[in-house]
């Protein structure tokens, strides 16, 4: 009796068994849905990072195109307000060395005009005087015979190396020029007083 008490105990479980398995959802439909649900979080987590980063790219490319275009108006503004300035000082130059040029010129253009009437043969006519930066070229005319005028013209040359004012001016003076144009009763001559030293 106590051998067959003891199968019994041994055999039956220690408490009631309750659980309906066959109703119980499986385990793998549970797992199966979790991991989706989590995938699927995972994602939207994931988009609505990259969606605030681009938001902050987009903010920031904003503020840098601001800036960069603020900058830009300065610089522009800058730019015209040197332009300008050059500009100024350009015309400024040129006015200093007009200035500079007629103060450091090596004659008076109205002593050099006054001098060469007064010295000017009685039948010669001064037509033009042109200066350079190495020389002064006198052209004009007279009507004489050649022979006579071209004696004329020596001594006015000479008159011209000699005189005082003019003179002392330049190192050479000569006359380059003397000839009488077709079907015309005038000569034409040319002299030409070279500077001593280069005009500024």
């Amino acid at each position: 009796m106590a051998k067959t008490r003891k199968t019994l105990e041994t055999s039956l479980p220690w408490h009631v068994d309750c659980r309906l398995t066959e109703e119980l959802p499986e385990d793998n439909i549970v797992r199966r849905s979790f991991l989706a649900t989590a995938a699927a979080g995972s994602l939207a987590l994931l988009l609505l990072l990259l969606g605030c980063w681009l938001l902050y790219l987009g903010h920031s490319y904003q503020s840098d195109t601001a800036y960069w275009e603020q900058r830009i108006a300065t610089g522009r503004e800058e730019k015209d307000r040197l332009k300008n300035l050059q500009h100024r000082l350009l015309l400024e130059s040129i006015k200093i060395d007009r200035a500079y040029a007629l103060v450091h010129a090596p004659y008076a253009v109205h002593q050099l005009v006054q001098q060469l009437g007064r010295t000017r043969p009685e039948r010669v006519t001064i037509n033009r005087i042109e200066s350079s930066d190495t020389a002064v070229v006198i052209r004009g005319g007279l009507a004489e015979p050649s022979e006579r005028a071209s004696r004329l013209m020596g001594g006015y040359v000479e008159a011209l190396r000699a005189d005082p004012v003019i003179g002392p001016l330049f190192r050479e003076i000569t006359l380059t020029g003397l000839d009488r144009a077709d079907g015309s009763a005038r000569l034409s001559f040319e002299i030409v007083l070279k500077f001593k030293t280069l005009r500024p």
